[in-house]
């Protein structure tokens, strides 16, 4: 049961046994948020190179392989509320000095050792409150133990109470009474046993006249019960109720308000400042009226509105994240509460906030609750709820559902054209992203399209020397690429260098994007060592100025090795798809397109290099992403069927090469047309085999 001491006894067990393990750490188990800020903190305490990682699976991952490789290690997973929640979080296998030990209320959360716990004695709790008081033990001691049910946390309470108040047992057992009439001669209903919320509320009495103590304990209550900041609070100040924000302003003030919870045992602190609250005293308190629960909620939402952010450039930020997002969960579960443009704001950021950690599903959940509010709100013409539209369209890109991200950006484009003008950056902005998922999809005409409108707007909103305009001038030179037309691609990128290399000082990275444009053209002209010198430049710039698991990074690094792969240096070319390959595979998960894509550019080094076995594997690992993420019927699907059939084709197993150029030719029919370049190559690769094999 809650209140019952299971956290407290399990810490005491690491205190005591503390030097049986090298290594104790405590998991808090409540939710996915917790587990995995837990499980980064743990990883970051170790100063393991996968503290970096975003995606929930690679931090699991790690933390279950140092779980493996080493021995003597404990890790306390509280606050369990069901085997679905943890199980993914603790290891299948364990032997040797390897412990996992688990608080929770449900006695069938798992498959273990099962300790039950129980109040505690008349014997033990008299003794409890005797400390506490300093008071001699009497029958009204007795009398209050058993009042209290034994139970350790109303003895708590009581025992807190009594310390600062010098009432005497006899006092406190009459307040008891008094109190718990006056709550439950009320018709509601508790989900909690009615001794903690009478002392509870005895003690809250007590505190009353110091209002911001009283205002913090009711928002600790709201917010999730642990990494409660107080920085948060101090940053949030202006939005918060007025005695508390005179109390924040003042370091004194601020921590006497806190010293006052601590003392009664409402919150605990740690020796950084962070803030936690029993669950079993925040159940009691969120059970207050609706109307008041209401209020504190609101008022924790516009709090929350006043951390959120949407830079996710670094771990510390991510972290912060799962905090804030661990937060906004416990604040806004509740279906009492007003749908308002802070509330949607705070979906926003979680879908926001998800997508960057490749959790599309979360992502889309909670840009979904966003948009449904937005739409009531704002309306549903208003350029906010256009960029939700926008952003859960970059999501289904993310994921390589292109159909549906048109069917958003063509929703977002049809509410920003309307309301704000076809001339508008933002309409711009959502042609040009229209225009990035044609191109994914290989439709190269509407991606043009598309490319041309956002360039229009931008060159006369913008001006010509704009870097958005640069960057559309470099997206029109890969679809011209990509068409097989080479001299315009060649002059739109020298379009987009001139102005880069005019608006960007030489250690910005929009200066990168120009040695890699002039790269490209050095690239396609045949001039590899101009080609090389340039994009060498660009990673120097990207590497120093974006840190070197940015895309931009990555992208560079498969460019390089593209360059060396032309140039029969195969081992330098491998070198630098391997770096691409470690940062991909360890910032989107080894099922996302772009690690496909730099197992097929691996592949095809060691098809060059006529190393058949490697290529096939690398080919198959490209494959099976591709089929599962993109579909049987995308055209990245088909040209991993057609480099596959390229290599049955060398070895002489014409029977195998026809059936995957068959399965190429297919999809490059029905999606691009038998007159695209890749339609026609495959065709006539498959006509050349078929008279081989004769």
């Amino acid at each position: 049961m809650g209140g019952i001491g299971k956290t407290q006894l399990a810490l005491r067990y690491a205190s005591e046994y503390e030097n049986d393990y090298d290594n104790i750490s405590v998991v808090i188990a409540e939710t996915e948020n917790t587990c995995i800020s837990s499980f980064q903190a743990f990883l970051r305490k170790i100063n393991h190179p996968e503290t970096e990682a975003k995606e929930a699976d690679a931090i699991i991952q790690a933390v279950h392989q140092w779980m493996h490789d080493n021995d003597n290690w404990l890790f306390i997973f509280d606050h369990v509320e069901d085997e679905s929640s943890v199980k993914k979080y603790i290891p299948a296998s364990r032997s040797g000095r390897r412990h996992i030990l688990i608080t929770s209320r449900n006695t069938q959360c798992i498959d273990a050792a099962t300790i039950n716990l129980n109040v505690l004695s008349k014997r033990d709790a008299c003794i409890m409150l005797v400390k506490y008081t300093r008071n001699s033990s009497d029958e009204f001691c007795e009398k209050l133990a058993e009042e209290l049910g034994y139970l350790p946390l109303a003895l708590d309470h009581a025992g807190a109470y009594m310390n600062i108040s010098k009432d005497s047992f006899k006092d406190y057992l009459e307040l008891f009474f008094k109190k718990k009439e006056e709550l439950f001669s009320e018709d509601r209903k508790l989900f909690f046993d009615e001794t903690i919320a009478a002392t509870l509320n005895i003690t809250l009495e007590k505190i009353g006249e110091n209002t911001a103590a009283r205002q913090l304990l009711y928002i600790c209550a709201f917010f999730a019960a642990e990494n409660i900041h107080k920085e948060f609070l101090k940053t949030a100040s202006q939005v918060l109720p007025d005695e508390l924000r005179e109390a924040t302003a003042d370091d004194v003030e601020f921590n006497k308000a806190i010293d006052e919870l601590v003392k009664y045992s409402f919150i605990f602190q740690d020796d950084e400042g962070v803030i936690s609250i029993h669950r079993l005293m925040r159940e009691v308190i969120r059970e207050s009226p609706e109307n008041e629960q209401s209020l504190w909620r609101s008022r924790c939402i516009l709090i929350l509105n006043e951390l959120i952010f949407f830079d996710f450039s670094n771990r510390e930020l991510r972290e912060r994240f799962r905090i804030l997002a661990a937060h906004i969960t416990a604040v806004t579960n509740d279906n009492i509460i007003e749908e308002t443009e802070e509330l949607a704001n705070l979906f926003y950021f979680l879908g926001w906030g998800y997508d960057d950690l490749a959790d599309y599903e979360l992502a889309l959940e909670y840009y979904g609750k966003a948009l449904s509010i937005k739409k009531k709100v704002l309306g549903e013409e208003h350029p906010n709820t256009a960029t939700t539209y926008n952003n859960i369209a970059v999501v289904y890109k993310n994921r390589c559902n292109y159909e549906l991200a048109l069917e958003y950006y063509g929703k977002a484009l049809s509410i920003n054209e309307k309301v704000l003008g076809a001339e508008h950056p933002d309409t711009a902005t959502t042609c040009n992203n229209m225009a990035v998922a044609y191109h994914k999809t290989g439709d190269y005409e509407l991606a043009s399209e598309y490319f041309s409108k956002a360039l229009t707007i931008r060159e006369k909103v913008l001006g010509k020397d704009h870097p958005a305009t640069a960057a559309t001038y470099n997206n029109l030179a890969t679809v011209y690429e990509a068409q097989g037309k080479t001299v315009l691609a060649l002059e739109y990128y020298s379009k987009a260098s001139a102005i880069e290399d005019k608006v960007s000082g030489l250690e910005h990275h929009s200066s990168a994007s120009k040695y890699n444009d002039l790269a490209a053209v050095y690239f396609a002209q045949g001039d590899y060592d101009l080609a090389l010198e340039n994009y060498k430049k660009a990673l120097a710039v990207v590497e120093k100025v974006l840190g070197k698991e940015h895309p931009i990074t990555v992208a560079t690094y498969n460019n390089i090795a593209n360059v060396y792969d032309n140039m029969g240096k195969y081992e330098r070319a491998l070198e630098y798809f391997s770096k691409a390959l470690a940062v991909v595979e360890k910032v989107s998960g080894t099922e996302h397109p772009d690690t496909a894509t730099t197992y097929n550019n691996m592949a095809l080094v060691y098809d060059n290099r006529g190393r058949y076995k490697p290529a096939l594997e690398y080919y198959g690992k490209a494959l099976s992403i591709y089929e599962k993420v993109l579909g049987t019927e995308h055209p990245d699907t088909a040209t991993i069927y057609n480099n596959m059939a390229n290599v049955y084709d060398a070895q002489g197993k014409y029977k195998l090469a026809l059936e995957y150029y068959r399965k190429a030719l297919a999809i490059y029919g029905n999606v691009l047309g038998e007159e695209h370049p890749y339609y026609k190559g495959t065709n006539e690769a498959m006509k050349n085999t078929a008279q081989r094999r004769g």
